[in-house]
């Protein structure tokens, strides 16, 4: 399938882990605006662009968090932790 615009695809993503939109403060609000478990919040695009199974599992593990884990009920410490697994991650 082909498209003709650029933006009619990309539109639908979320927020670029590695852009200075990607705050520890979008992160939060991004989590705690839905209560699904994590990792498949991580991989959701229309949420977080860019983020796929390894890199999820890897953010999960060096933040110390439960792939099952809600995200509404992470606490500020563990939304900075996840923040920056996530950057180094995927740096």
């Amino acid at each position: 399938v082909y498209t003709r615009s650029l933006e009619s695809v990309t539109t639908r993503l979320g927020v670029e882990p590695l852009s200075d939109e990607f705050t520890v403060e979008r992160l939060a609000a991004l989590l705690t605006a839905r209560s699904r478990f994590l990792k498949p919040l991580l991989l959701d695009q229309s949420v977080i662009a860019g983020i796929g199974n390894i890199y999820a599992d890897e953010s999960l593990h060096a933040a110390g968090l439960h792939p099952l884990t809600r995200s509404d009920r992470i606490a500020p410490a563990g939304v900075a932790a996840l923040h920056s697994a996530i950057q180094s991650a995927l740096r």
